[in-house]
């Protein structure tokens, strides 16, 4: 009865769960070491016919469950029916309702460790999305992101749990199946269907964590040497893209060479870019790129999707946000590191080029939504943060921050970061340690300032020339913001000079000693504020 009891509440609780704060485990009293997933496709059936092998330690000498997600049956006939599960080879107790699947441990104690044995099957409603791509060809592509596997995984669903993944895949021998790892087996099984094992080496997410199934061309590049460290690189294109897939995707290349000089070497077994058919422009699926299928031109039109996803495997893949609300530590790192890859190949143009443009976005959102914040609490899903704050403001306050501590700190401070949480979770805060840390400066109001304070500064900047001088006037309005903005002045016969103003209240005077004929705020775009200047 009290088994009973246990499995009647957590499901309870399980139906009414909401967002965890950051650094919580989602499931309290384990940890997830890997998953083995056994899944047969079929052409004649878009179900499942599934078993996954779940190894967990146990954390807490309290836990009596495994609590994992999975969605249950739908009236639609959708989701999937558990037939049987295992502790440790041992038919299990278990219960499965509210999308959630727990499984009695009986007696444990912390540090044991397990495997429970899953057998069901189901037609998925999301997570691995069965349909034809652009050719009319039959596709099967998981699609994770955020909490989105357990439409067809029996997983710990938040990327604060962490395991190694093997895939085995049966399906038509007419089909080629990529996904996380390295490949382990491709064996013709003599029935016209074939079986492709992958399986990682470190550690990922389940939001990155995915198969792709469809018929492919396959390139596998020579080697790039990023980092001093060979890098496999592989091209999965659709049959008819082959040339337009291989082309495009090649711009991934110059991608791992440059980040890898920054943050250091590639974190994963090799780097597949392929083309998909689902729901995001680019899923930065670890080891494992999806892109739209409809991005590929042969025009290397989305080169800048490559390089953002190129990033995303050292931010959100190899260190992946501890919670939800600290999403910018994935988004705003592609986004910003993006800009930079255009900086280091393309000039100092390139870059402020970006920034200029995401200010604009960042600014029209924060009018929009003006109790915003950029570390936000206020979600009721995941998805709700695929906004300029986690994107555009998340990287603008990446380059505030490489302004305040200059290059060296700044890069020292990402690969610390990236070196202290390789393969595990990280906060905000932990990124504020690792920059104070290389900087040797107190960050404390700098991040309260640009990741928890709503809203962004409005500068309303007026000038005037009178006596022969040129007074420019600041002014911002309510609880000012403290920030240094560069005042440009230029008189009639083109000689420049600059002012570096320490914004700090509501009014700042700027002087300069001639006839000003036009005046410039933050040139260089070097400042996240709502800049508005009228002139005389």
């Amino acid at each position: 009865m009290r088994l009973a009891l246990v499995l009647a509440v957590l499901l309870a609780s399980a139906a009414s769960a909401q967002p965890l704060p950051a650094g919580r485990t989602y499931a309290p009293g384990v940890d997830v070491t890997r998953y083995a997933i056994h899944v047969a496709l079929s052409d004649d059936t878009d179900a499942v016919d599934a078993e996954a092998r779940v190894a967990f330690r146990v954390a807490s000498d309290t836990t009596t469950v495994l609590p994992l997600d999975l969605v249950s049956l739908r009236p639609d006939s959708t989701g999937m029916a558990v037939s049987e599960v295992t502790l440790d080879g041992v038919p299990a107790r278990f219960a499965h309702r509210a999308d959630r699947l727990v499984v009695a441990l009986g007696p444990t104690r912390r540090g044991a460790e397990h495997t429970v044995t899953v057998a069901y099957a189901g037609v998925p409603a999301d997570g691995l999305i069965v349909g034809v791509n652009r050719h009319g060809a039959r596709t099967f592509f998981g699609d994770h992101w955020p909490n989105r596997a357990r439409n067809w995984l029996p997983v710990v669903d938040h990327p604060s749990d962490k395991a190694l993944f093997e895939w085995t895949v049966t399906a038509p021998a007419t089909y080629q199946v990529v996904a996380n790892g390295r490949l382990v087996e491709e064996t013709d099984a003599g029935d016209g269907t074939r079986i492709t094992r992958w399986a990682t080496d470190r550690p990922i997410a389940t939001k990155i964590a995915v198969i792709g199934v469809a018929r492919f061309a396959v390139e596998h590049r020579r080697p790039v040497v990023a980092a001093g460290v060979p890098v496999a690189v592989e091209t999965w294109a659709y049959p008819e893209d082959r040339a337009a897939g291989f082309y495009d995707f090649a711009a991934a290349d110059s991608a791992l060479v440059v980040l890898a000089d920054l943050l250091g070497p590639f974190p994963y077994e090799k780097l597949a870019n392929v083309q998909s058919t689902t729901r995001f422009g680019g899923m930065e699926n670890a080891g494992a790129i999806f892109y739209d299928e409809g991005g590929v031109t042969g025009t290397r039109a989305n080169a800048a999707t490559v390089v953002h996803e190129v990033v995303h495997q050292w931010f959100g893949d190899l260190v992946s946000e501890a919670d939800w609300p600290h999403l910018w530590l994935s988004e705003g790192f592609a986004t910003y590191l993006t800009h930079v890859y255009a900086e280091r190949t393309r000039g100092q143009a390139a870059l402020r080029a970006g920034l200029a443009r995401d200010r604009t976005r960042i600014v029209a959102f924060a009018a929009s939504d003006p109790q915003r914040m950029l570390v936000d609490t206020t979600f009721a899903d995941p998805m709700e943060l695929l906004n300029a704050y986690s994107y555009q403001r998340g990287g603008w306050t990446l380059h505030l921050l490489r302004r305040r501590v200059g290059d060296e700190a700044f890069f020292a401070g990402l690969r610390l970061y990236l070196s202290r949480h390789a393969d595990a979770n990280a906060t905000t805060d932990d990124l504020e340690a690792a920059l104070e840390e290389t900087s040797g400066q107190d960050l404390t109001a700098f991040f309260q300032t640009w990741t928890r304070r709503p809203g962004v500064p409005r500068v309303d900047a007026g000038w005037r020339v009178a006596a022969g001088q040129t007074v420019v006037t600041l002014r911002q309005s309510g609880v000012p913001y403290a920030f240094p903005l560069t005042v440009e002045a230029t008189d009639a016969s083109g000689q420049t000079a600059r002012v570096v103003a320490d914004v700090a209240g509501n009014e700042t005077v700027v002087r300069f000693p001639f006839a000003a004929a036009r005046v410039v705020l933050d040139p260089d775009v070097d400042t996240l504020a709502d800049l508005r200047l009228v002139g005389p």
